[in-house]
């Protein structure tokens, strides 16, 4: 189990450097073509990223066949929300900075996280409201408000 758990703290803190990297470049490409230019170019990137990977053994494509298990939902507003997160971290990092925006998009991330683990949103399993979970939260809104000063 601690195992497992440290490989995941691994993979997230690498995960957390991909974003960063993506969140620049990002920035850099709409400045060249526009944000929403952007997120289509890196949408399709995605795509043929993933395509790739499936060709390679790390998945398949007979795996699509079970879309229809999956809440409609969620194959209708997780691809559009995917192209809205492009533009925006690009319109965030081009006019705050890297540091500065992605803290401020984490805030929030952690902020609607804690909403969704609290009522089990979703198909999350339901997690307590704590004063520490809480407190998590409003510190990485300091930490944003840090940077802003």
């Amino acid at each position: 189990m601690r195992e497992t758990a440290l490989l995941a703290g691994i993979v997230a803190l690498a995960v957390g450097v991909i974003i960063t990297l993506q969140s620049v470049l990002a920035s850099l490409v709409s400045r060249g073509i526009g944000r929403w230019e952007t997120a289509g170019l890196f949408q399709f990137g995605a795509v043929v990223t993933a395509c790739l990977f499936i060709a390679l053994g790390m998945g398949s494509f007979a795996n699509l066949a079970k879309l229809g298990q999956v809440p409609l939902y969620a194959l209708l507003v997780g691809p559009p929300l995917g192209a809205l997160i492009i533009g925006g971290v690009a319109l965030v990092v081009g006019r705050l900075g890297a540091a500065f925006g992605l803290t401020v998009i984490v805030a929030g991330q952690l902020l609607s996280a804690l909403v969704i683990d609290t009522f089990g949103w979703f198909g999350v399993e339901s997690v307590p409201i704590t004063p520490m979970r809480v407190l998590a939260v409003g510190l990485a809104i300091a930490a944003a408000a840090l940077f802003y000063l």
